[in-house]
């Protein structure tokens, strides 16, 4: 090695002695590579042979009992000491939490209050037998209460004249033909209505998990989930702004509901009930107050997080009964409500055909915001999560469910902090959440029949504090992807202008649209060798870099994409751009011959230590065995070298647009490198005869390989680039 060579190594803090000279024959093509290390890429095995080596082993049983019942390895594993205390302090905390949360969840679902405590008891339980997060608290939730509230309100009207419709039966009867109907009736066709929507989600999500279509999130990105949530938020507060003022206005839906509801709002706020706008506005703060100024800004020093909601719903109560507040100053309150654990029935299926779609709608994004919150513990405890098998446990959850009088569910982010900060350890906590909720619902849940309907409203909204405030996330969007900045804010304004279920088609429609853009408006650069090592860096970022002498005459080209169908003819414009068209590059037939009377030397071959091919396959009639000669007595015109360690996938109008820039550079007289092939890029170069075009012996293992040869072929000294 030179003089520069042995500097090079110094300045780098690494000695010429203990760091191997870079020699001749180490350049290596994917050819040579290939034959000396046969690749190995395994044929699709079939449905037989797959059953065959899954049969069980000494242990299968017990892994398999293990995976479809994840508590059982939770109590085979369970230590005592270390996390008893911790699970009985999370769980009653985030029970009182249930319990709050449930009944004012069951109202935002157009049930009954006592609905929120069976989804807060039946599915919660269930969850804590087949889950596998430790952390994450199954129940009721915002967002999926206020999208199973818009099928209700949208299907019952069909079936409000048939007081069978909650148990099988149909009717096409509409809401203004039957004015005789009662409350009761109203509620029970609601009621079978949201049963057989959790029924169906069920189904879809356990049919998700059996076919192993957990990936499906990967599709919803964190920015189409922000700007849905918090778009939500909108529709879920805006339902209760009317109880809060104690109003009785008709509902909306479809496009533009929001405004139709505020119109509706202003055109009857002189009808505001003022005891129900002062409690709730009461309420909310105190809540707020609680929650940021003290359990958010103490949350190290407080062990467990003042249960202001519970205490809230509690002191609101007995405030009530004692002021008589519904007779006195005509506040609306919950009513009777039902005590003990309802009989098991079936959903009314036969309805169900109806809002299949909102199910699918349902089942994906309870899923995604479920998985999200459970993955965010997994990566802090350092364990896994089964996606599929978390699929089946929401399923069974809402299918089971919805034979209790249950709604659809997921996981709310609020209890599931609470979980984590009160010390709680695996799924046990559930089970002690559970025992309260089931406490409440077996003897106290009659107590709370003077609660005010505004006081709920006022906890529902209160919960909304944390999707409100990912607004705060939009300059960090902004600065770091402009695409993710304008799915939110698209997402977001779709499912407030519009409505959530439209909304969340836009949404996805929109960030599939921003992949493919992502794609035709892929990143190519020229790149340049720097002085003093092996690096190459990109001629537009770096535009101070001087180009080598010994390479005036190479281009090197990068692409950053995958090269299929959609980008093809970007990739031949930027290349083209960049380096030049193929008309405009000024070559010499000359150097075209010289190159070819290199290949067909033995000699050259010999000097690379034996690398080379025989003169019958480095002849240029067999292109596709050929490697460029390293002789510094020839050279070339002009070599361009293709940059493929950014191309991970490559299609057929992929491989035919690297064939036509191969033949237009050939026949100008420009040799074309390639470097950097991943092993799934080159076989698929090998399954589409792309080297029956292409010589295989110009494709290199690495982009210094491809460079290297690059100089040799140009009659470059050696030690001038080594």
């Amino acid at each position: 090695m030179a003089s520069e060579s042995t500097a090079e190594l110094l300045y780098s803090g690494v000695s010429a002695e203990t760091f191997p000279q870079r020699q001749q024959n180490t350049i290596v093509t994917q050819e040579e590579f290939n034959q000396e290390n046969p690749p190995h890429y395994p044929a699709m095995m079939s449905m037989k042979k797959q059953l065959q080596q899954k049969k069980c082993k000494e242990d299968c049983w017990m892994n398999t009992l293990f995976m479809l019942f994840p508590f059982l390895r939770v109590l085979y594993t369970y230590k005592i000491k270390e996390y008893l205390v911790g699970d009985i302090i999370s769980g009653l905390s985030v029970g009182v939490l249930h319990i709050a949360q449930g009944m004012g969840f069951g109202l935002l679902a157009s049930l009954q209050p006592i609905h929120g405590l069976y989804s807060s008891f039946f599915p919660l339980l269930l969850y804590s037998f087949f889950g596998t997060s430790r952390h994450i608290s199954f129940g009721t939730m915002a967002l999926t209460a206020i999208l199973v509230a818009e099928v209700v309100n949208r299907e019952y009207p069909k079936y409000a004249g048939d007081t069978n419709a909650g148990s099988n039966s149909s009717s096409n009867a509409s809401l203004d033909q039957t004015t005789d109907i009662t409350g009761d009736e109203v509620m029970s066709v609601k009621l079978g209505i949201a049963m057989s929507l959790s029924l169906v989600t069920g189904i879809i999500q356990v049919g998700m998990g059996i076919f192993r279509l957990g990936f499906v999130t990967t599709y919803l990105s964190d920015a189409f989930v922000g700007g849905f949530t918090t778009g939500a938020a909108f529709h879920i507060t805006t339902s209760q702004v009317k109880t809060m003022l104690g109003l009785k206005i008709k509902g909306f839906s479809g496009p533009f509901n929001l405004i139709f509801t505020y119109m509706e709002i202003f055109k009857k706020i002189t009808d505001t009930n003022i005891a129900s706008l002062c409690i709730s506005a009461m309420c909310l703060v105190v809540i707020l107050l609680v929650k940021v100024c003290i359990n958010q800004r103490f949350s190290k020093k407080l062990k467990v997080p003042i249960p202001i909601d519970l205490i809230v719903l509690i002191i609101g109560t007995v405030a009530s009964h004692f002021m008589n507040l519904k007779d006195t100053y005509g506040v609306a309150v919950i009513g009777t409500v039902a005590q003990g654990i309802p009989p098991p029935s079936v959903p009314p299926l036969n309805i169900a055909s109806n809002f299949i779609i909102d199910a699918v709608i349902l089942a994906i994004v309870s899923f995604a915001i479920s998985i999200s919150m459970a993955k965010i513990f997994t990566t802090k405890y350092h364990y896994d999560v089964d996606n599929n098998q978390e699929l089946l446990a929401y399923g069974l959850s809402n299918g089971i469910g919805s034979f209790f009088g249950c709604f659809v569910g997921a996981v709310a982010p609020p209890r599931t902090m609470l979980h984590d900060s009160a010390g709680g350890k695996t799924q046990v906590h559930s089970v002690v959440s559970a025992i309260l909720v089931l406490i409440v619902i077996l003897a106290l849940s009659p107590l709370f029949a003077s609660l005010p309907n505004c006081i709920l409203a006022a906890v529902i909204v209160a919960a909304l504090q944390k999707l409100f405030m990912q607004f705060e996330n939009l300059p960090r969007l902004w600065r770091v992807s402009m695409c993710d900045f304008f799915i939110w804010f698209m997402t977001w304004m779709a499912v407030v202008i519009l409505d959530i279920g439209t909304g969340l088609g836009v949404g996805l429609a929109f960030s599939f649209i921003t992949v493919v853009m992502r794609t035709q408006f892929a990143r190519g650069y020229t790149l340049v060798k720097t002085d003093d090592m092996d690096k190459f860096v990109s001629t537009q970022h770096y535009p101070n870099i001087p180009k080598p002498p010994s390479s005036s005459n190479i281009n090197i080209f990068q692409f950053q994409s995958a090269l299929y169908f959609a980008n093809a003819e970007l990739f031949k414009e930027k290349l083209f751009k960049m380096v030049g068209k193929p008309y405009e590059v000024k070559t010499h037939k000359s150097g075209n011959e010289d190159i070819e009377r290199a290949e067909n030397s033995n000699e050259s071959a010999d000097s690379r230590g034996g690398m080379g091919k025989n003169a019958e396959n480095n002849s240029v009639s067999k292109e596709t065995e050929t490697r460029p000669s390293d002789s510094s007595s020839n050279s070339a015109q002009s070599i361009l070298i293709l940059d493929c360690t950014r191309i991970v996938f490559i299609d057929s109008s992929g491989i035919k647009a690297l064939s036509q820039v191969y033949s237009e550079y050939k026949h100008l007289g420009v040799t074309v490198f390639m470097a950097g092939c991943t092993e799934g890029v080159y076989q698929a170069l090998q399954n589409g005869n792309y080297f029956d075009l292409f010589p295989s012996g110009y494709v290199f293992m690495t982009l210094i390989d491809a460079y290297h040869m690059a100089v040799m072929c140009l009659g470059s000294d050696s030690k001038t680039v080594l």
